[in-house]
Protein backbone atom coordinates (compact mmCIF):
# COMPACT_ATOMS: atom_id res chain seq x y z
CA UNK A 1 0.00 0.00 0.00
CA UNK A 2 1.26 3.50 -0.04
CA UNK A 3 1.24 3.93 3.38
CA UNK A 4 3.74 1.68 3.61
CA UNK A 5 5.98 2.17 1.05
CA UNK A 6 9.27 3.59 1.19
CA UNK A 7 9.85 2.50 4.80
CA UNK A 8 13.52 2.85 4.87
CA UNK A 9 13.18 5.62 2.99
CA UNK A 10 14.21 7.16 -1.18
CA UNK A 11 15.12 10.64 -2.35
CA UNK A 12 13.17 11.37 -5.20
CA UNK A 13 13.23 13.85 -8.05
CA UNK A 14 9.86 15.06 -9.48
CA UNK A 15 9.91 13.92 -13.54
CA UNK A 16 8.24 17.43 -14.25
CA UNK A 17 10.36 19.86 -12.33
CA UNK A 18 13.98 18.33 -12.08
CA UNK A 19 14.55 20.94 -9.58
CA UNK A 20 12.20 19.35 -7.01
CA UNK A 21 13.17 17.26 -4.30
CA UNK A 22 10.96 14.97 -1.72
CA UNK A 23 11.87 12.27 0.84
CA UNK A 24 9.49 9.65 0.66
CA UNK A 25 9.62 7.67 4.03
CA UNK A 26 6.67 5.53 5.41
CA UNK A 27 4.56 6.76 2.48
CA UNK A 28 5.07 10.26 3.03
CA UNK A 29 6.10 13.07 0.84
CA UNK A 30 8.52 15.54 2.58
CA UNK A 31 9.71 18.18 0.98
CA UNK A 32 13.50 18.92 0.44
CA UNK A 33 13.52 23.03 0.31
CA UNK A 34 16.77 24.32 -0.53
CA UNK A 35 20.01 22.88 -2.10
CA UNK A 36 22.11 22.44 1.38
CA UNK A 37 19.47 20.23 2.65
CA UNK A 38 19.88 18.08 -0.09
CA UNK A 39 23.35 18.52 0.31
CA UNK A 40 24.17 17.74 3.88
CA UNK A 41 21.24 15.41 4.20
CA UNK A 42 21.52 13.13 1.34
CA UNK A 43 25.31 13.24 0.63
CA UNK A 44 25.65 9.92 -0.57
CA UNK A 45 21.95 8.91 -1.21
CA UNK A 46 21.08 9.34 -5.07
CA UNK A 47 17.51 10.74 -6.15
CA UNK A 48 14.92 8.37 -8.19
CA UNK A 49 13.54 10.11 -10.52
CA UNK A 50 9.38 9.55 -10.17
CA UNK A 51 6.45 10.68 -12.24
CA UNK A 52 4.45 13.90 -10.99
CA UNK A 53 1.41 11.82 -11.01
CA UNK A 54 2.81 9.25 -8.51
CA UNK A 55 4.68 11.67 -6.54
CA UNK A 56 1.35 13.27 -6.05
CA UNK A 57 -0.08 10.29 -4.67
CA UNK A 58 1.55 10.22 -1.35
CA UNK A 59 0.14 12.68 1.10
CA UNK A 60 2.86 15.78 2.01
CA UNK A 61 4.70 15.96 5.35
CA UNK A 62 6.86 18.36 7.09
CA UNK A 63 10.04 19.69 5.22
CA UNK A 64 13.07 17.78 5.35
CA UNK A 65 15.77 19.28 8.45
CA UNK A 66 19.01 18.87 8.40
CA UNK A 67 20.37 15.94 10.93
CA UNK A 68 20.85 16.76 14.62
CA UNK A 69 24.18 18.07 15.58
CA UNK A 70 24.76 19.95 12.31
CA UNK A 71 26.64 23.42 13.12
CA UNK A 72 25.51 25.98 11.01
CA UNK A 73 25.60 29.78 10.26
CA UNK A 74 24.74 31.62 7.22
CA UNK A 75 27.03 34.55 5.53
CA UNK A 76 24.73 36.98 6.92
CA UNK A 77 24.82 36.32 10.66
CA UNK A 78 27.72 35.17 13.13
CA UNK A 79 25.43 33.21 15.12
CA UNK A 80 26.20 29.55 15.19
CA UNK A 81 23.53 27.13 15.57
CA UNK A 82 23.12 23.24 16.36
CA UNK A 83 20.55 21.46 14.79
CA UNK A 84 18.91 19.62 17.52
CA UNK A 85 15.24 17.42 16.85
CA UNK A 86 14.38 19.93 13.60
CA UNK A 87 15.03 23.13 15.48
CA UNK A 88 18.34 26.01 15.24
CA UNK A 89 19.33 26.73 19.25
CA UNK A 90 22.23 29.50 19.32
CA UNK A 91 25.13 28.45 21.03
CA UNK A 92 25.53 31.50 23.26
CA UNK A 93 28.95 32.46 23.65
CA UNK A 94 32.42 31.32 22.07
CA UNK A 95 33.23 29.71 25.76
CA UNK A 96 29.93 27.61 25.37
CA UNK A 97 31.23 26.35 22.33
CA UNK A 98 34.57 25.48 22.92
CA UNK A 99 33.02 23.48 26.41
CA UNK A 100 31.19 21.39 24.37
CA UNK A 101 33.74 20.53 22.43
CA UNK A 102 33.01 22.16 18.75
CA UNK A 103 35.25 22.48 16.20
CA UNK A 104 35.50 25.55 13.77
CA UNK A 105 36.02 23.44 10.92
CA UNK A 106 32.69 22.10 11.80
CA UNK A 107 30.39 24.88 10.67
CA UNK A 108 29.13 25.05 7.40
CA UNK A 109 27.45 27.94 6.27
CA UNK A 110 24.07 27.39 4.72
CA UNK A 111 21.81 29.92 2.83
CA UNK A 112 18.63 31.89 5.26
CA UNK A 113 16.17 29.52 3.76
CA UNK A 114 18.06 26.51 4.92
CA UNK A 115 18.23 28.31 8.52
CA UNK A 116 14.81 29.31 8.40
CA UNK A 117 13.49 26.01 7.77
CA UNK A 118 14.45 25.19 11.54
CA UNK A 119 12.22 26.55 14.49
CA UNK A 120 14.53 28.58 16.60
CA UNK A 121 14.80 26.70 19.72
CA UNK A 122 16.33 27.24 23.58
CA UNK A 123 20.08 29.09 23.29
CA UNK A 124 22.66 26.36 24.33
CA UNK A 125 24.60 27.60 27.18
CA UNK A 126 27.34 26.21 29.14
CA UNK A 127 27.54 27.31 32.90
CA UNK A 128 31.35 25.57 34.68
CA UNK A 129 30.96 24.16 37.95
CA UNK A 130 32.35 26.06 40.50
CA UNK A 131 34.73 24.77 43.09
Amino acid sequence: TLASAYPTGVLVRDAAMSQSFYYIENGVRHPVTTKDILRLSFPRRPPVTMAQDTLMQFPEGSPTMLPTGTLVKTASDPTIFVITDGTRRPIATQETFQALGYKKENIITVDDATIDVHALGDPIEFYPLKK
